[in-house]
């Protein structure tokens, strides 16, 4: 009966994984950056960078470019699970040296109220002395400005695949942080804001741009949905004027179809399996009790014989679905 609950538990299995699509996660995170520059003119790009595109070998790359008239002085906060790990910071992204993030412990005030909480928050300080000078007029997809480049490592995955026993199903959702937004905040609140331990006021940008920059799909890889709508379904990146969120969700057609065929496949084989049973039993209730020797001696090998037939059917059928799981499992991403 062992191989008989492997058999069941292969067809689960594989019906689960057909069918099953990962939660994304909510909320993300949450990236800004925050100028103290008073009556700020530049012009800020926010750009997240994550999967192999990601500078050296960090998960994610942040990069703040700023162009406009005067000096840029401002700070980078990173909030939720976006906070990295192995923090990197430089202008050259193959020369990045690694620091210890500096944490917020306070509090974000506006005029007298508390907007947010930002204990445990990072914060990355912005100094760019001369800035050139904006095109104009800049476009979403042509910018030049001075850049900082913050690389680490997310404290939770922007990819997450649906599956069971580590064996992956053939979704995916991708959800990024928040660009130029703060968790509690109305987005088009611009400030002024106060945060006690650091002196100054600080503004969001007026004029600000968001860009996520994902990974490029596979040939195989489809776009099921995404917010916003893909320009490209090739890849997974969005620009925005303004604060930007990010998400969605793919499928791998060519191992659907292997997990639907699969799933076909032990169906077919469950459902013979389930008919062989039922005339199995039907014929052990319709058998009457021997009221003889003779009798009882001319049941017993063909009660035998069913046994033993009924062993082989369930011994073929399990093991065909655990070569069908051990292929499944061979085929992990």
């Amino acid at each position: 009966m062992s191989i008989s609950a492997l058999a069941v538990l292969g067809f689960a299995l594989s019906t689960y994984l057909v069918a099953s699509t990962p939660n994304t996660r909510y909320p993300p995170g949450w990236i800004t950056v925050l100028s103290s520059t008073p009556g700020d003119t530049h012009e800020v790009r926010l750009e997240l960078i994550s999967g192999e595109f990601a500078a050296g070998s960090a998960d994610v790359g942040i990069t703040v470019a700023v162009c406009g008239p005067g000096k840029f002085r401002g700070e980078l906060l990173i909030g939720g699970p976006a906070k990295l790990d192995q923090m990197r910071i430089g202008q050259d992204p193959e020369a990045l040296k690694s620091v210890k993030p500096k944490i917020l412990h306070g509090e974000l005030h506006y005029f007298q109220n508390v907007l947010a909480d930002l204990n445990g928050v990072q914060r990355v300080h912005l100094e760019m002395d001369d800035p050139p000078v904006c095109l104009v007029p800049s476009t979403l997809d042509l910018f030049t400005g001075s850049a900082e480049i913050v690389a680490g490592k997310m404290s939770a995955p922007i990819r997450t695949t649906a599956g069971i026993l580590g064996i992956p199903s053939a979704r995916s959702s991708y959800a990024w942080p928040t660009l130029g937004a703060i968790a509690g905040v109305e987005q088009s609140n611009l400030g002024e804001f106060t945060i006690p331990e650091l002196a100054g006021s600080y503004t969001r940008p007026p004029n600000f741009t968001a860009r996520i920059f994902g990974q490029g799909l596979l040939p195989s890889e489809q776009v099921l949905v995404s917010s916003p709508d893909l320009q490209n379904t090739h890849n997974l990146s969005w620009t925005r004027k303004g604060p930007l969120s990010a998400s969605a969700t793919i499928i791998d057609s060519q191992r659907q179809a292997d997990l639907t065929n699969v799933n076909a496949g032990l169906g077919i084989a469950f459902g013979i399996g389930g008919s062989v049973l039922a005339a199995v039993a039907l014929e052990t209730t319709k058998r009457q009790r021997p009221d003889s020797a003779s009798s009882l001696a001319a049941v017993e090998p063909t009660s035998r014989r069913s046994r033993r037939d009924l062993r082989f059917f369930v011994s073929f059928v399990g093991g065909i679905s655990g070569l069908t799981l051990i292929w499944l499992l061979g085929r992990r991403r």
